[in-house]
């Protein structure tokens, strides 16, 4: 694969015009998507310029572009402010109309990279199928859903925010360093749905939600590891379950929860036909119901706590700080040295991610602020 040919886009000129260099910028992304003749080799890269959102009046239409694409020749749409590649947020609105921004649900390899994705009213902000990547995007406001797709997704370093249905879906991927949150009047139903009997890499998130939301639900294969989940103090979902009635997860380990007591809550549930193959070193506190397993555990380490931890895990999850509190009683370490990991007896500060300074977007970064559980 050589280098994408490279598209710019700059939404402040509003217009269809221009000819696509970084010097005359395409207007408009409709229009550059219409004008541009797709890289069947080396793949496009459309450069949205940060600083004023491209308006969509409908869900953008590949018709004269085209929407086949492959792991040679990916359709990537990143931003950028005055240099490709220098992670501006260039971003794309739905205007409050009910229409996702993207919606090809049998397409595959589209990147979205350094993006603002956002205000699709009901509709699902973006619909992809297999081989897609999200990366370092902010998505929002919809009462449709995130991110909808299939196989082998990528999703790092996001925020996924005030959305009142699935904040991503997908059946085979990786889904780290995110953040995921509740906000305004839209509350997840589920925010990390993982709906397969494929494998899933779930790990090192921020969950901060509150109402009915539950925050994992892993399927078959699912390895859920370093997680903080924040049920707000009342919620009345799942933080970590399993999906549908004999569903299994892989590995449920190193998951920090805390806050899901109001009726009903969960800090993790194990349906009565379902399994968990490796079990233990989670830590749970305030939730009306913490280690709920009906189900049948193959290896159960017997190390996760639910007790003699202070108040509050987290040391200040109002104020977006899940870095770990009452780090001498909350359960680390889940790897023995054999597999090249942790030692069972350094015990970390642990969680999702501690927020790198400067950072911008997920469970490393999430919005300005907030702070994760693992320091390096």
């Amino acid at each position: 694969m050589g280098a994408p040919t490279e598209t710019y886009i700059d939404p402040s000129i509003a217009a269809d015009s221009g000819t696509g260099t970084s010097g005359d910028p395409y207007g408009d992304v409709q229009y550059a998507l219409n004008q541009v003749t797709r890289d069947s080799t080396n793949g496009d890269r459309f450069n949205i310029k940060q600083g004023t959102d491209e308006i969509l009046g409908s869900t953008l239409s590949f018709a004269i572009f085209g929407s086949t694409f492959t792991d040679t020749a990916p359709l990537i749409f990143r931003g950028y402010s005055s240099t490709a590649g220098d992670t501006g947020i260039g971003g794309i609105t739905g205007n409050a109309g009910n229409f996702s921004i993207v919606s090809l649900g049998t397409t595959d390899f589209i990147y979205f990279v350094n993006l603002h994705l956002h205000n699709t009213g009901s509709a699902t902000v973006i619909t992809v199928d297999d081989d897609c990547r999200f990366i370092n995007c902010e998505i929002n406001n919809s009462t449709g859903g995130g991110i909808s797709c299939d196989n082998r997704v990528v999703a790092a370093n996001n925020h996924i925010h005030d959305i009142a249905g699935l904040g991503i879906t997908f059946t085979y991927g990786t889904v780290i360093y995110n953040t995921f949150e509740n906000g305004g009047t839209n509350k997840f139903t589920i925010a990390c749905d993982h709906e397969s009997t494929t494998p899933a890499f779930i790990a090192f998130n921020v969950f901060d939600l509150d109402s009915t939301s539950d925050g994992i639900k892993g399927s078959s294969h699912a390895v859920i590891l370093n997680n903080s989940l924040y049920g707000g103090g009342s919620g009345t979902g799942e933080a970590i379950g399993n999906h549908g009635s004999s569903s299994s997860m892989a590995i449920v380990m190193n998951n920090v929860i805390q806050g899901f007591n109001g009726a009903g809550g969960d800090a993790i549930e194990l349906g009565a036909s379902a399994q968990i193959s490796l079990y233990g070193y989670n830590s749970s506190r305030t939730n009306a119901n913490e280690f709920t397993l009906t189900g049948d555990v193959l290896e159960d380490l017997s190390a996760n706590d639910d007790t003699g931890l202070g108040s509050d895990i987290f040391t200040n999850a109002g104020s977006d700080d899940f870095s770990v509190n009452d780090v001498g009683n909350v359960k680390a370490g889940a790897f023995v040295t054999s597999f090249g990991g942790f030692s069972q007896t350094n015990y970390l500060d642990r969680g999702a991610v501690q927020r790198i300074e400067g950072a911008g977007g997920g469970g490393i970064i999430t919005h300005p602020g907030m702070t994760g559980g693992i320091r390096g």
